[in-house]
């Protein structure tokens, strides 16, 4: 009788079933806070949130996921803002994205504690920059409209907030500067706001402007 041939690819190493990373592993490094925040927001005419409320709602978050999520995945004490809004962290060595893969089983815990409780979010990042602008180009009425289009159009990927761009200082001053033609190479300092660091970084590196490259500050 032939002896079967042995298929030496699935030997050794190759034998075992290798496990597929799942996106929840622990993370065995300093991981900033901004990444591990989440925000939980309730309603907008619901009364102030007491601490010890706060507190018995992230019991039940945690033990909500106790059920679903590795032992790492859980939320800290977290802080109550003035609107009412109660932010929380997630423990050393997970980040807010495994929390929120629960998102569900956190909002129906957190009602059992709090019915007013609508949502939960990962923190919302702000990078402020400055930007220095020719300001004939952008002195009429609607020019820091039209510097939001064209940073927009030209630097894929970023938006600008309507309301987060300003000139540095105000306009009257400006436009007396303007005036007197004591303008510094007759530019102006813009700022403005994108939220979300991966922006933010790709602005720092370069920002194009009505085909100009320009150098932003943050």
């Amino acid at each position: 009788m032939a002896r079967p041939q042995t298929d030496f690819t699935k030997v050794g190493r190759n034998s075992k079933t290798e496990k597929k990373p799942t996106g929840l592993e622990p993370i065995k490094r300093s991981l900033p806070w901004d990444e591990r925040m989440i925000v939980i927001e309730r309603a907008a005419d619901a009364l102030q949130i007491s601490p010890a409320i706060a507190t018995s709602m992230m019991a039940q978050v945690n033990i909500a996921l106790s059920k679903v999520a590795p032992p790492h995945v859980r939320t800290t004490i977290g802080k109550i803002s003035m609107r009412g809004r109660l932010s929380t962290k997630t423990r050393e060595g997970s980040l807010a994205a495994m929390l929120l893969r629960f998102r569900q089983e956190i909002i129906e815990a957190a009602r059992k504690a709090d019915s007013s409780i609508i949502d939960v979010g990962a923190n919302e990042n702000w990078v402020e920059f400055k930007i220095l602008v020719p300001y004939t180009r952008y002195r009429h009425p609607e020019g820091l409209a039209d510097l939001r289009e064209q940073i927009e159009v030209e630097n894929a990927g970023v938006v600008i907030p309507p309301k987060s761009k300003r000139w540095m200082r105000s306009k009257k001053t400006i436009e007396h500067h303007h005036q007197r033609e004591s303008l510094p190479a007759g530019a102006a300092l813009v700022v403005f706001k994108v939220p979300g660091k991966a922006e933010g970084q790709k602005l720092k590196e370069e920002i194009w402007v009505a085909g100009y490259k320009f150098k932003a500050q943050p």
